[in-house]
């Protein structure tokens, strides 16, 4: 699996709601990517959710190292009070090696096309199937709306699977020269064997993502941890 299949898988973020629109709100965080090995890797990364001229929605990550570049990108819209994907990209530079994967969601011919690492895709789109980045709104607006156990299918890899989470406690999280309380939120499905995915979610600021890790046999692997944060336009102050 690249690393930006794994990265999308833990850093977040649609229950149909009637005010859907009205809850999401652009935000744009800065981020310390590391993956942990013989050899630390530090990168520099940024997630930003923002309103398009036409009234949509895109969502992207991105971040960079010396010799790695990775992005995702997702654009979708609101209808029927739900997200809709309506395209997803993503790309991992690793030295001269690249890997994409772009994905188109038709809607009215029910069918997900494009490529995913230099294999065809050509499958059946339902209504309730999200990809690989706007999943993670999906999960924020659920949480908001009081769930507190959470399924619903993405489309990873090369196929459409369940996705599981749970609230599994509460911690105040340092970050920025100040605190903020978090919820702690276990991704339950899918899972390697002796695996741990979690995202730390902040309700005061709309449940945003602050931190992200993925364990493996009880040792950190990869972390996300947000450096600064603005919502519509404004920045956060975690010192107050």
């Amino acid at each position: 699996m690249t690393l930006s299949k794994r990265l999308s898988i833990l850093v977040l973020l649609a229950l149909p709601l009637i005010t859907l629109a009205e809850t999401l709100v652009p935000f744009t965080a800065r981020m310390e990517v590391t993956r942990y090995g013989v050899v630390d890797v530090h990168a520099d990364g940024e997630l930003r959710l923002q309103q398009t001229d036409d009234g949509n929605w895109h969502y992207r990550l991105f971040a960079q190292a010396r010799g790695v570049q990775l992005s995702e990108d997702s654009w979708f819209a609101v209808q029927d009070s739900d997200i809709r994907p309506q395209r997803y990209r993503a790309e991992t530079k690793v030295l001269w090696s690249v890997d994409r994967t772009r994905l188109n969601f038709d809607y009215s011919g029910q069918r997900i096309t494009g490529e995913a690492d230099g294999d065809r895709v050509n499958l059946r789109l339902t209504e309730a199937v999200y990809d690989p980045l706007s999943y993670q709104l999906v999960l924020q607006q659920r949480l908001k709306a009081g769930e507190r156990e959470l399924e619903f299918d993405v489309f990873r890899i090369d196929e459409i699977d369940d996705f599981a989470f749970r609230v599994a406690g509460e911690e105040r999280l340092r970050i920025a020269g100040g605190t903020v309380d978090t919820w702690i939120i276990d991704q339950t499905e899918p899972l390697l064997r002796k695996e741990r995915k979690r995202i730390w979610i902040a309700p005061s600021l709309g449940f945003v993502p602050l931190r992200f890790t993925r364990e493996y046999d009880g040792k950190l692997r990869e972390e996300f941890r947000v450096t600064s944060l603005s919502i519509n336009g404004e920045p956060v102050d975690f010192r107050e």
